[in-house]
């Protein structure tokens, strides 16, 4: 590394940035694969299969503000490197897990770790690179976790049939450790100007316990029923802690989560956009758990099937930012918004004829218009406030990308495991998906509500 030039190193720190991102996104879309294999493993119930990957979307929804605001008083360096040793350690609990509370602990603490690196990932790439490279640089960063994506299903689905599902934990330990020696040696440590901390923590804590609330009241209502103390106590609880919450981030100089910045419509609707077409994008998971327990393919076999979307994903990650500069954002956005349609009712009309090839071009479709939505309408979202918001907003985007997540994996999951206790899974899952069908009309509406300005800065 000593012999590197500054350009060189440069890049290399770009590998390194996506290098240590791809254990995050293995321990997504990889263990949606091997759900079912975990399940009977650790006798899960359909509800707790579905808490592993709700666990860990829950807890990097609640950290991931916390965390960004964290890199504007230390080093987002040191940050980034304790993101990615505390994702290992939890990896290997994730690994050794014998109970299903270990393993949902595990995975809980894992999506604190995740919150760190996701989180500091535009701030060290704006440190790295001068502003004439950084949106190839991005592009590329896009590329490689697009590459991860595609190669997640995969060895989910590889390790579980022909290994052990555990394996998908252990695989992170070698990525992480070459991640981490090349961010050490090449990240630069650059320290805030911001000395004292001013972080609205209280804001933190009423915002975390709404989120967590709610999902825990909506996943739990499976085996505490929607009428019973435990249920409308959580519900009771988040409706008080978001009256709460609204009242002091009102008040404070420096809140948790400016809510005021919603008032601006274009703001509003792309962020909008964005928590709906996040929502739909989580019927990925199910996807691959449909294959195995409606169509009794082996985890492999259900990881190859999956690769429509992850090619979907692949290919237009990339290619979704030139469609901007040329259409512009509504247009892009909304020539998306309609391949979600397509593709979420093509997906639904293949599933309930039990007809592979028919779903095969839709999962394509679908997995090009959100992967196109996802990676544009964040970015898209801060060109509609001045750049004196841009902080704020990028902060308010960060948290609603997430809840769009938790909120998919949170309805779908409730949906599937209700359904499964009368019908058979092909119901229960068509019937999910024709709930993402239905929002996806709400994503076209939102796309919609965008000024047609390619950039609209106030």
């Amino acid at each position: 590394m000593k012999n590197l030039s500054a350009q060189q190193k440069m890049w290399w720190a770009l590998v390194a940035l996506g290098v240590a991102f791809a254990p995050v996104v293995i321990d997504y879309a990889g263990v949606m694969v091997a759900l079912p294999t975990i399940q009977k493993s650790l006798s899960l119930t359909h509800n707790e299969m579905h808490w592993v990957v709700d666990a860990y979307l829950l807890s990097l929804t609640c950290f991931v503000v916390l965390a960004g605001k964290l890199g504007s008083y230390f080093s987002p360096r040191n940050l980034f490197l304790s993101g990615m040793l505390l994702f290992s350690v939890t990896s290997v609990c994730c690994a050794v897990a014998q109970t299903p509370m270990m393993l949902l602990l595990s995975r809980f603490c894992q999506g604190l770790a995740g919150a760190m690196v996701v989180s500091m990932q535009g701030l060290l790439l704006l440190q790295i690179f001068p502003e004439n490279l950084l949106g190839r640089a991005n592009g590329i960063r896009v590329m490689i976790a697009c590459t991860f994506m595609m190669l997640s299903p995969l060895l989910g689905g590889f390790f579980s049939e022909y290994l052990s599902w555990r394996y998908i934990f252990w695989l992170n330990l070698p990525i992480t450790a070459f991640g981490f020696y090349l961010g050490w040696r090449l990240f630069p440590d650059k320290k805030p100007k911001i000395t004292s901390m001013s972080i609205d923590f209280l804001g933190f804590f009423l915002s975390t316990i709404v989120v967590v609330s709610l999902t825990v009241g909506v996943m739990q209502s499976i085996d505490w029923g929607w009428a019973s103390l435990r249920t409308v106590t959580m519900f009771v609880m988040a409706v008080v802690c978001a009256y709460l919450f609204i009242f002091v981030e009102k008040r404070q100089k420096n809140p948790f989560i400016d809510i005021s910045i919603l008032k601006q419509t274009n703001f509003r609707a792309a962020n909008l956009l964005i928590l709906s077409v996040r929502t739909i994008s989580i019927m990925g998971v199910f996807i691959a758990v449909f294959f195995q327990l409606a169509w009794g393919r082996s985890p492999f076999v259900a990881g190859l099937m999956m690769l429509p979307a992850t090619l979907g994903v692949v290919l237009m990650g990339p290619v979704a930012g030139v469609m901007v500069d040329y259409l512009g954002p509504r247009k892009t956005l909304t020539v998306s918004s309609v391949f979600v349609i397509i593709g979420t009712s093509g997906i639904m009309v293949g599933a309930l004829l039990h007809h592979y090839a028919i779903m095969v071009p839709f999962m394509f479709i679908n997995a090009a218009g959100t992967s196109t939505i996802v990676s544009n309408a964040a970015i898209i979202s801060l060109t509609y406030v001045n750049e004196t918001q841009r902080p704020t907003a990028s902060g308010v985007s960060s948290f609603v990308r997430q809840f769009g997540a938790l909120v998919g994996m949170t309805m779908f999951s409730t949906v599937i495991s209700h359904m499964t206790l009368r019908h058979s899974y092909t119901i229960a899952f068509v019937t999910a998906v024709s709930i993402a069908a239905m929002t996806s009309f709400f994503v076209l509406f939102c796309a919609t509500r965008l000024s047609k300005e390619r950039v609209h800065v106030n």
